[in-house]
């Protein structure tokens, strides 16, 4: 695969990535290892599990801050070394609220006028195009930044760094960005055919831990479906659907899709307007239920 650029977001959240791009038929064999892990019915194996062997290593993206102190010496670091004054970044963001203070913003009726503006003022200020324009820099300060960071970085144990998938034998290091299958990326390039067999592998290193987290998930299933026929049987859930309902003081089903809007005038003067469900008798049929995806 080609060099791997990063989404934005994924850039600006810093987590770890690598410098090759990933296939998307590594996401799918990556989806499988994760459903073969996951040992509750209720987790979603697009987001990868939690999972340590001998063999290989597996984290959803994490979410949280970083945890090795780096992330505040960067803080430091940027707060004792601005941009100069006369730096395009400076001259964009004042320009910016110049834009927003005539009330020609990046939406709705000024859209276009906004993208027209901007572009103009990019060209005449030797930035070509939008993209990467909010953190373009032409006063050496960013150049100063990337040398010190070839000293300064996270540790490698840090969260924000530590690969979503690591196969152990050949240090190969997978990395997505929020879930697996977006924005991918590897340390190292990535052949499919080879791939597979690093996916059995780790299958078979990892098929004691399968085995239990199937037994686990089917114990759920079960359970859930005699919670089903239970509540089936009291009339909170009809024959048609699994909806979640409650039952009021006078023994009626109550269904959430039946509301109904109330508006009080409190003694403020303050209008209020309160929502209550219908008791509804679904013991029959919910004829009614918005399925999800309707």
């Amino acid at each position: 695969m080609s060099a791997y650029e990063p989404e934005l977001g994924h850039m600006v959240f810093g987590n770890g990535w690598g410098e090759f791009g990933v296939p998307k038929q590594v996401g799918e064999m990556l989806y499988e290892l994760a459903e073969s892990l996951i040992d509750n019915i209720n987790d979603d194996p697009v987001y990868g599990t939690e999972y340590v062997n001998d063999v290989f290593e597996m984290h959803p993206y994490y979410w949280g801050d970083c945890t090795c102190g780096f992330e505040d010496e960067e803080i430091e670091w940027e707060e004792t070394h601005p941009h100069k004054s006369d730096c395009f970044h400076v001259k964009y963001e004042r320009y910016i609220v110049e834009l927003e203070q005539k009330g020609i913003l990046p939406y709705g009726k000024t859209e276009r006028e906004y993208n027209k503006l901007l572009k103009q003022f990019a060209k005449e200020n030797g930035f070509k195009g939008l993209y990467g324009i909010a953190i373009y820099c032409d006063c050496g300060r960013d150049e100063e930044y990337e040398k010190w960071r070839e000293t300064h970085d996270h540790k490698p144990d840090c969260p924000i760094v530590v690969p979503n998938f690591l196969y152990k034998p050949t240090g190969l290091a997978i990395y997505w960005y929020k879930y697996i299958g977006r924005d991918m990326s590897a340390n190292q390039k990535i052949r499919l055919r080879e791939f597979r067999e690093i996916i059995n592998y780790c299958l078979q290193s990892a098929e004691e831990d399968i085995k239990k987290a199937s037994e686990k998930k089917n114990i759920q299933r079960a359970k859930k479906e005699q919670w089903k026929e239970n509540k089936r049987a009291k009339g909170y859930i009809c024959q048609d659907c699994v909806n979640f309902l409650e039952e009021n003081h006078e023994g009626k089903v109550i269904c959430f899709v039946y509301i109904k809007e109330e508006e009080k005038v409190t003694e403020d003067g303050l209008s209020v307007i309160t929502t209550i469900p219908i008791p509804q008798d679904y013991k029959k049929e919910c004829v009614d239920y918005i399925k999800f995806g309707s």
